[in-house]
């Protein structure tokens, strides 16, 4: 076996009472890596398909190449800093006070760690303990006289180290700690770990890809069914149903009417009558237009402005062509009113 996949073995003392045992291995980091990349990268495509159900629930075009783009691209980004970053964390066990620390400790150390050359010792002054290497075991206080020291770890025996309460055994394992050897509960405990280290890069990489989805989405166009494009009127409706109808579709119709009323003068912005004539052919086209009645005079020109306007208003099919009067009331213009207390509007 090569001494760079040689797997190291810590073990966690807290008053000789033995707490954890913890396995270092290129082939752990690369597990580690693994179940890193895959977390974060599912939970960046969950919230995508959460977001397209989202998004079709409320309607929304979605721009395919822009939304796949950018949220497979930020999976794929967030996936391989995953990783790394997993990878990174696993070739270390760190002693400290920090909630993520492989053990607890006064002091802030990686206490192991895997560099280029092989597995290191991070020592620092205030620790105690032996290191088992040769004939004569070495002290480690003898090594920190002159500060903190990194030094490679022994390939063979044991170092023991202490700092206050705890003390750790390191040694290197005499093989490869096989997966059967690991319960589901540990693995499943290891996965979720460098799943959880993983989610601020996740939160970090949301915001982008919801933002790309934002800009590449339009709300969609309503679909007109059957339903919708069959005509109000229906086919035996009375002469007076269909004058109803005809009337609400001008109600619909009648804000253009304000445009006869802009460039008249004040006096002209007051309240009205106007009796509009159309001739309409069955297919709702109006052939012919007429002032049957107005309380306009000569001095407010906007009777056959109005009636012009009417003649461009579009209607459904009727049964029958016919000819009718819509009674316009203008109540309200788009500018202050000449005579105060008239509440004014245009409507039928």
């Amino acid at each position: 076996m090569r001494a760079a996949e040689r797997a190291v073995e810590v073990a966690s003392f807290h008053q000789n009472e033995l707490r954890t045992v913890t396995t270092l291995s290129p082939a752990q980091e690369r597990q580690a890596a693994l179940h890193a990349a895959l977390g974060a990268a599912g939970l960046v495509l969950a919230a995508m398909i959460l977001g397209t159900v989202l998004l079709n629930l409320r309607r929304t075009v979605i721009h395919a190449p822009t939304f796949l783009a950018a949220w497979l691209g930020i999976a794929a980004v967030v996936a391989v800093l995953a990783a790394r970053r997993a990878a990174e964390r696993a070739r270390r066990y760190v002693v400290g006070a920090a909630l993520d620390a492989d053990a607890f400790g006064s002091l802030e150390v990686a206490l192991v760690r895997r560099g280029p050359a092989g597995y290191e010792l991070g020592l620092l002054p205030g620790m105690t303990g032996i290191i088992e290497s040769g004939r004569s075991p070495l002290p480690v206080e003898s090594l920190l006289a002159s500060g903190p020291v990194r030094l490679p770890l022994p390939q063979a025996g044991r170092v023991w180290i202490g700092l206050g309460p705890a003390t750790w055994v390191v040694r290197h394992a005499t093989e490869l700690p096989a997966r059967s050897r690991r319960s589901w509960r540990e693995r499943f405990s290891a996965g979720w770990s460098s799943v959880r280290r993983a989610l601020p890069i996740v939160a970090a990489g949301l915001p982008v890809a919801l933002l790309a989805t934002v800009f590449g989405s339009t709300p969609a166009a309503t679909a007109l069914g059957e339903k919708d494009m069959a005509p109000s009127i229906a086919a035996g409706a009375t002469p007076w149903e269909i004058e109803q109808q005809i009337r609400a579709q001008a109600q619909r119709q009648v804000s253009s009417l304000h445009g006869c009323f802009d460039p008249m003068p004040l006096a002209c912005q007051r309240a009205g009558f106007v009796g509009v004539g159309l001739s309409l052919s069955k297919q709702g086209d109006v052939l012919s237009h007429w002032v049957s009645r107005s309380t306009y005079g000569a001095d407010c020109p906007v009777t056959e402005c109005m009636a012009e306007h009417a003649a461009q208003w579009f209607f459904e099919p009727v049964p029958e062509a016919m000819k009718l009067v819509l009674p316009i009331q203008v109540r309200r213009t788009n500018k202050p009113l000449h005579l105060p207390g008239i509440a004014i509007s245009a409507g039928l």
